[in-house]
């Protein structure tokens, strides 16, 4: 066992793939190093809604996205309104969204929950309830991190409930009033 003192590795070309130990062997990086270059938390997106979705009350109803802020994979797939796992990038990742709800009726708001669901099923939700019809705007917000593999699918779902009116989950383009985000962990 020794040490190895230089300020440059390179392949012998100078191009392709260059390996650092063997599978099942830890590579230690010790505290107040810094690392450069390509280790980052990706892939990463954000999506938010620049307009109103009216949604049915007391129902769950899958929001729709718009606008994508940020997609470092092109993983995020608008016209499904879904994340998916791109091929090899299976990992630790935080997903979190944030829905703003309304009534077209004044103070008629009572609960709004966020659902994040993983291949189809409802996998964590975050609420926010009233004890009364008090509510112009109630905001829920969900997150996670969950283990996902390959191909994995993540959405967001709403449910309302309101005393009268339609009721909506709000966007806007000026403020970001509903978004929808993930990204890797790094190390995951």
């Amino acid at each position: 066992m020794g040490t190895l003192k230089t300020t440059n590795i390179q392949t012998i070309t100078g191009s392709g793939t260059l390996t650092l130990g063997t599978s099942g062997e830890t590579l230690t990086v010790p505290t107040g190093v810094t690392v450069g270059g390509g280790i980052s938390n990706t892939p990463a997106f954000e999506v938010y809604k620049s307009s109103d979705q009216d949604v049915t009350d007391n129902a769950t109803v899958k929001v729709t996205w718009d606008v994508e802020d940020i997609d470092t994979d092109s993983a995020f797939d608008l016209t499904n309104n879904k994340f998916v796992v791109p091929t090899g990038m299976a990992g630790k990742y935080y997903i979190y969204s944030n829905l703003l709800g309304r009534s077209t009726t004044s103070k008629q708001v009572q609960d709004m929950r966020t659902m994040i669901y993983k291949n189809g099923s409802n996998t964590k939700t975050g609420f926010q309830i009233f004890s009364a019809n008090i509510g112009d705007y109630i905001s829920s917000f969900a997150n996670a991190t969950m283990d996902l593999a390959d191909g994995d699918e993540i959405e967001i779902y709403n449910y309302i409930n309101i005393g009268s009116g339609t009721p909506r989950v709000t966007g806007s383009s000026s403020d970001r009033r509903s978004w929808f985000g993930a990204y890797r962990l790094i190390g995951s």
